[in-house]
């Protein structure tokens, strides 16, 4: 097998100005290439999975948001029915009291805080 020749000299000042690549074997140069890419793809790599972490962490958020929400509906729901249960005679004032707080609806806020 053949070695690798290298294309340098023993006197630097001959090379002033010359770029270091100029001075490297074309397998040499292969490998640097390869390498400026892999890193180059890594690089990209690495900010696509942070992106993909931010968008799991806001997934999970909308989840529970969404579990939160759905807990609040049953909550209403319970209380819907036993409203329509109720045989009382409400006075006007008191029936527009309770209408108001069913209309009520959560903030995002209330809603994190359950």
């Amino acid at each position: 097998m053949e070695k690798e020749k290298s294309f340098t000299c023993s006197d630097p000042s001959l090379h002033e100005g010359v770029e270091p690549t100029v001075l490297l074997s074309p397998l040499q140069r292969k490998v640097q290439n390869v390498n400026k890419k892999l890193s180059d793809v890594l690089s990209r790599l690495s900010e696509h999975l942070g992106i993909l972490k931010e968008a799991e962490l806001k997934w999970f958020e909308v989840e529970k948001l969404k579990a939160q929400l759905m807990d609040w509906i049953s909550d209403k729901e319970i209380e819907i029915k036993q409203l329509s249960n109720r045989l009382v005679k409400l006075h006007p004032d008191s029936v527009e009291h309770e209408i108001r707080e069913l209309e009520v609806t959560p903030s995002e806020d209330e809603l994190r805080t359950r």
